[in-house]
């Protein structure tokens, strides 16, 4: 008897990569933030700035990912 393939298992949770990219983006703006703080001695302003453009750059990926999912399938 043949073996059967089994498929890959599917996520339990499709949001949690969502989640686990937001706390990506906005803990890499924060520490490169804090870098430039760092180098420039503004301490905290970078750190907020960064803080601010991981989750903007956090919310653009989202909706990047729901226009896709809205896409009308093409006819083939």
């Amino acid at each position: 008897m043949p073996k059967r393939h089994k498929l890959p298992p599917q996520p339990s949770k499709p949001n949690l990569g969502a989640a686990s990219h937001l706390v990506a983006y906005v803990l890499g703006g924060g520490l490169l933030g804090f870098g430039f703080d760092w180098l420039l001695g503004s301490l905290p302003w970078g750190m907020i700035g960064g803080i601010l453009v991981g989750f903007a750059a956090w919310i653009y990926l989202l909706m990047q990912a729901e226009a896709q999912v809205d896409e009308p399938a093409k006819p083939r």
